[in-house]
């Protein structure tokens, strides 16, 4: 369940955080939020996706290749989701996760058409070389 597995992510957070093996009692004040809350997401996505293959088959005992296979079919805005999770968790700034999913939101669209096609690179030169200068000075504030 995922319960064990965000106390197993605590236990473990706890035992690297106890400044080599001293007892510390004070672990509220020590606590990396994002680090825990990113565990904790983490580990009930891997365990979601690890025991349903799809949402129309029942749940069953968790497995490795029903995790991967759902990685693998991943809309872009889980994708996006799961790494500002983890660019959270090594503490980069705020801004800087908003400014970079912005800039992949766009690199997406552009590579995709609005959502019509399949992503190509191709989509993208052509789509950033044909910009008018509204929509140049539009990106430049965003990056």
């Amino acid at each position: 369940s995922p319960m064990n597995a965000i106390l197993a992510a605590l236990v473990a957070y706890f035992y690297f955080q106890s400044n080599h093996h001293q007892i510390n009692y004070n672990y509220y004040n020590e606590i990396n939020k994002p680090v825990v809350t990113t565990f904790a997401v983490l580990s009930y996505l891997m365990w979601e996706w690890g025991t349903k293959l799809n949402p129309q088959h029942p749940r069953s005992n968790f497995q490795l290749s029903n995790l991967y296979t759902r990685l693998q079919k991943c809309d872009f805005y889980e994708l996006m989701g799961i790494s500002t999770l983890i660019l959270w968790c090594f503490e980069f700034p705020t801004y800087s996760i908003i400014s970079g999913g912005t800039a992949l939101f766009f690199v997406w669209k552009f590579g995709t058409r609005n959502g019509r096609e399949s992503f190509e690179w191709d989509n993208v030169k052509e789509r950033v070389a044909n910009l008018n200068i509204w929509e140049v000075l539009m990106l430049a504030r965003v990056a």
